[in-house]
C-alpha cells in the first residue's frame, strides 16, 4: 500500500469502530493489522492533521487509542459513512441555529435538550438517537460549540455543550460540511504536504504569540488550509473579471471562514 491508501484504511478502521461499536481503535491492533506496512507514518500523520485524534494520550505510545474527527469521515472512503455524517451535521446546525435564538440557557445544554428541540420543531420528522448524537460529536470540529464536554470513560459522545455565536452566521447550512471540509488536504508522504504541481507546502504564519530567550512562537496556519485558501484566492480574482457571481461568493465565503482547531498550530 501506498502511505494515502493506509491512511485510508486505517481511517476506514477508526470510523467503523466509532459508528459501529461507540469504540476508539487502539494503536497496537492497527499496528499489527497492517504490519510490514508504514503504519506508524500514517497514523502520524493522521493524528497530527487532527484527522484522527488522540483519546488520551498527547505523545504516541503502544497504548494509545483513536477517535476519529469530522474529517475521517470525509476520508474514509466510505460513502455511507461520509453521506450519515454530512446528514448530521447538516440537521445538527439548523438545530443549534433555532436553540440559539430561543431561550437560552446560560449553564449549558445536554444531549436530551438538543433531542427535544428537535422533536419540538419537527413533529412530522423522526431522527434516531444515534444519528443526532454523532451530529453532536461533529460539531465540535465544524466551529458549532463553543464549549463542549465528552463522556467518560470512552469519550465518544458529547454530554454537555455551549452553542457558538457562529451558528448564526451560516446562511446555508447544507454548505457548511463542504465547506468545511476544504480545508483538509490529506497527503501520505509528509504532513507539510504538497500542492497540485508537486510543489512542497509550509506552514503560514498568522501572527506572534509570545516569545522568550530561546524562541519566538508564533500561530501559523496548516499547508492544506494555507494551499486551498492560495486557490481560493486565485478563483476569486478570476470571477471578478469574468462576471461569475456564483463563484465570487462560494470562493470569498471559503476562503474568509474561520480557521478549524485542526488547521491551527504553534510553531
Amino acid at each position: 500500500m501506498t502511505i494515502p491508501q493506509l491512511e485510508e484504511a486505517i481511517l476506514a478502521d477508526v470510523v467503523t469502530s466509532y459508528v459501529n461499536l461507540k469504540q476508539s481503535s487502539p494503536r497496537w491492533p492497527l499496528l499489527v493489522k497492517y504490519k510490514n506496512q508504514p503504519a506508524a507514518q500514517a497514523i502520524a500523520n493522521l493524528a497530527n492533521q487532527n484527522i484522527i485524534r488522540r483519546k488520551d494520550a498527547a505523545v504516541p505510545t503502544e497504548d494509545e487509542e483513536f477517535l476519529p474527527a469530522a474529517a475521517a469521515f470525509e476520508f474514509c472512503g466510505i460513502p455511507q459513512f461520509r453521506d450519515t455524517a454530512e446528514l448530521a451535521a447538516t440537521i445538527v446546525l439548523h438545530v443549534l441555529q433555532q436553540m440559539f435564538v430561543g431561550e437560552r440557557k446560560k449553564e449549558g445544554y445536554v444531549f436530551e435538550d438538543l433531542k427535544k428541540h428537535f422533536s419540538d420543531t419537527n413533529p412530522n420528522r423522526s431522527i434516531e438517537d444515534v444519528t443526532l448524537k454523532l451530529a453532536l460529536y461533529l460539531a465540535r470540529d465544524l466551529h458549532m460549540l463553543l464549549s463542549s464536554r465528552l463522556n467518560k470513560p470512552d469519550e465518544t459522545g458529547v454530554e454537555w455543550f455551549r452553542i457558538s455565536e457562529a451558528v448564526t452566521n451560516m446562511p446555508e447550512p447544507e454548505t457548511e460540511w463542504d465547506k468545511a471540509m476544504a480545508g483538509f488536504r490529506r497527503r501520505g508522504t509528509t504532513v507539510l504536504g504538497e500542492d497540485e504541481e508537486g510543489e512542497e507546502a509550509s506552514w503560514e504564519e498568522i501572527r506572534r504569540l509570545g516569545g522568550g530567550g530561546q524562541s519566538e512562537v508564533f500561530l501559523v496556519r496548516c499547508p492544506a488550509r494555507a494551499s486551498a485558501r492560495t486557490k481560493f484566492l486565485q478563483t476569486i480574482r478570476k470571477a471578478l473579471y469574468a462576471d461569475k457571481e456564483a463563484d465570487l461568493g462560494n470562493a470569498i465565503a471559503a476562503y474568509a471562514r474561520p480557521e478549524l482547531p485542526s488547521e491551527l498550530g504553534a510553531m
